[in-house]
């Protein structure tokens, strides 16, 4: 972009005089380089995108009257014109101009290391005490298994070695999920962008037709286990009179709604709030355009001794249509088996018969130790809120059994944080967690 100074012809003698002294003003407060032309006129530089706005003129000529003529005009010039074209604007400049610093529109970029934080590498020295300002602490002495896609079949990724040659085990997700799910003897929390009942979490093995999500979620909570769902409410999915429209998101969250309502699984669609203070305009925005996007599955684990612990599943994979793939993401070849029930792709309007299925490619984690306590705590605290209910409503919650996530104290088999088994600094597979 290109200021420099010209005539301003269609101007106004009095405006064109005030524009020319207001940019030259402008133009002497900006450190931006300049460069001279080979005719010795100045010109400042500058990069990015200039707003302008005009506050206030006065005797302005009839741009309407004169648009004709100048249309005819500009036509004749721009057939001579070159195929680069510089924009002159100066004569345009507002009489009021302001320059935000960069230091207050974006967050300021500072190398690794000149910050302090991180001299001793990121977590490596003892005195790392995690990033600062956030609402969890650093955790040490955790344990992070690593996933990428639903499901990996044995040797279909390459063989990895860590340190001391130890080969690197690589993980099924959502088998780990299940497994982790039916040993569950207290609590199955879930929350996500979108959780669909008629998941099936083993698409490889066709005799698991337990590992069907809403109808294994049902059997669990009947065993007694506290089942709770926290889903993301789609606003433009509704049930009106008993009929489901589905959203445009395709999220299913009314349908797996009504699936689980005469049950003992406890759901709570959670639409996205806007702050307080904010006004009706900006609360509808933030109904209809923004979503919850947590992808958490939380459950009780064995922990020896007759103890139990808390870990949890957290990363980028609803338990959601179309999510279930591999690291080969075929698009094609599966579609009348694994996915013949299980298609996605909303790029595709009507029938798809045919038409390739989008292939899912995302990451996912395990998480043991002190922090899966931090994930508990964070979906406690977003039911809590997402719940806010008249006394009357707590009551008849609490008498039908449906209060949400109980309190862990209640069963004592059930570790807390304190007591929870860590890894010791020295132990290869201890992560620190924030």
């Amino acid at each position: 972009m290109k200021l420099a100074r010209k005539s301003k012809k269609f101007l106004p003698h009095r405006l064109a005089k005030k524009i020319d002294l207001l940019s030259r003003e402008f133009s002497s407060r900006l450190s931006y380089p300049r460069i001279c032309d080979s005719k010795h006129n100045e010109a400042l530089l500058l990069h990015g995108h200039l707003d302008l706005w005009v506050k206030e003129a006065n005797n302005l000529p009839n741009m309407d009257l004169f648009h004709c003529k100048l249309k005819d005009k500009v036509g004749d010039v721009a057939r001579k014109l070159p195929g680069k074209i510089s924009s002159r604007i100066e004569e345009k400049m507002s009489e009021k101009t302001q320059v935000t610093p960069m230091s207050q529109s974006y967050y300021p970029y500072t190398r690794v290391d000149k910050v302090p934080l991180y001299h001793g590498g990121l977590g490596a020295s003892p005195d790392y005490h995690g990033v600062p300002g956030t609402y969890f602490p650093l955790r040490r002495g955790g344990k992070v298994t690593l996933y990428q896609d639903a499901h990996v079949h044995d040797g279909s990724l390459p063989d990895l070695k860590l340190d001391n040659d130890v080969p690197y085990m690589h993980g099924s997700c959502w088998a780990d999920i299940f497994d982790g799910m039916k040993k569950a003897r207290h609590l199955i929390y879930i929350a996500g962008w979108s959780v669909y009942h008629k998941v099936r979490l083993v698409g490889d093995d066709n005799n698991e037709t337990e590992s069907i999500l809403g109808d294994f979620l049902k059997t669990k909570s009947e065993e007694g286990v506290r089942v709770v769902l926290l889903v993301w409410d789609d606003f433009t999915s509704q049930t009106i009179l008993g009929h489901t429209h589905e959203g445009k998101m395709k999220t299913h969250d009314e349908e797996t709604r009504k699936f689980f309502k005469h049950s003992s699984v406890q759901l709570l669609l959670c639409p996205r709030h806007a702050g307080k203070g904010r006004s009706w305009l900006k609360k509808q925005e933030a109904r209809k355009i923004y979503t919850h996007h947590q992808k958490t599955v939380i459950v009780d684990a064995d922990a020896g001794h007759g103890k139990r612990k808390i870990t949890a599943f957290v990363g980028g994979l609803d338990l959601a249509m179309g999510r279930y793939d591999t690291p080969k993401h075929p698009i094609f070849t599966m579609l009348q088996t694994v996915h013949k029930d299980d298609f996605h792709n909303l790029t595709f309007e009507g029938p798809t018969v045919g038409c390739p299925r989008e292939p899912w490619h995302d990451l996912h984690c395990q998480i043991d130790g002190p922090a899966a306590y931090d994930i508990l705590t964070n979906f406690e605290e977003r039911w809590q809120k997402a719940s806010e209910l008249h006394a009357l409503q707590k009551l008849k919650m609490v008498i039908s059994g449906k209060d949400g996530p109980m309190r862990i104290e209640r069963p004592p088999e059930i570790m807390g944080m304190a007591d929870a088994p860590c890894l010791s600094e020295d132990d290869t597979e201890a992560w620190h967690v924030q």
